[in-house]
């Protein structure tokens, strides 16, 4: 009786650890691209929200202290300026609800398909 394996069942044997290893490697792999493009979608999206509320914060200050009337208005939806630069093929629409006396911007933002 010989202790060991034979050549064929080493061969076998790395035959399959072989085939499982690439199976497990190539579903990862199509896994893992899909959610990367979604959160970089995702966070140009939240960029480009935090772009256009800044800009209108800056708008609302400057006609509280000038004494006039801001676009900040009740009621409605209103489409978001488009900024094709930096933010190509992203749209938006924002709100402006009346919360108790406190004005609330609702941002509805879609990516690029």
């Amino acid at each position: 009786m010989s202790k060991g394996f034979s050549l064929l069942e080493v061969i076998v044997a790395s035959a399959i650890f072989t085939v499982s290893i690439a199976v497990i490697y190539a579903a990862i792999g199509s896994i893992s691209k899909q959610p990367a493009v979604k959160v970089t979608d995702t966070t140009r999206a939240a960029l480009y929200g935090q772009q256009f509320l800044e800009g209108l914060r800056a708008e609302v200050n400057a006609a509280k202290w000038a004494g006039g009337a801001s676009s900040l208005t009740v009621g409605g939806s209103k489409s978001m300026p488009q900024d094709s630069t930096n933010f190509p093929g992203f749209t938006g629409n924002y709100a402006v609800e009346d919360a108790d006396g406190i004005r609330k911007v609702t941002l509805t933002i879609t990516t690029p398909p």
